[in-house]
């Protein structure tokens, strides 16, 4: 297990290096306060990429520009998932980015969820 977990910490390390040098080559800056996230401006507006290992969030006020640097990424990296709109579930998260310069964060579904795993390790059957 350890040598699982090792390999494990070792690849994400490795792909966040990768990733951190690949945006810098394209002039991205990372930000001194968290490492996981890095800016650019284009088009006079702020592109930002966030990121967990290696689920990333883009944003820009111009899609198109969005669109651009997932065709980037997958020069680099390989074909990817992406999902566009107002709400979003990311590692457990249900953003909703529907009111104007507001963000709502819930994660109802995930609670729920490990309550009812949980609920079924202590009974020892369904919940």
């Amino acid at each position: 297990l350890k040598k699982v977990l090792y390999a494990c910490l070792k690849s994400a390390l490795l792909f966040y290096k990768k990733l951190v040098t690949n945006l810098r080559s394209a002039g991205f800056k990372t930000n001194p306060y968290d490492p996981c996230v890095a800016n650019k401006m284009v088009q006079g507006k702020q592109l930002t990429v966030c990121w967990h290992v290696d689920n990333l969030k883009i944003s820009h006020a111009d899609q198109n520009v969005v669109t651009g640097m997932i065709k980037w990424l997958e020069t680099k990296y390989r074909k990817m998932s992406a999902a566009r709109g107002k709400r979003h579930n990311c590692l457990g998260l249900d953003l909703n980015f529907s009111r104007s310069g507001a963000i709502e964060v819930g994660m109802i579904p995930y609670v729920k969820e490990i309550i009812d795993d949980f609920s079924v390790l202590i009974t020892g059957g369904a919940a």
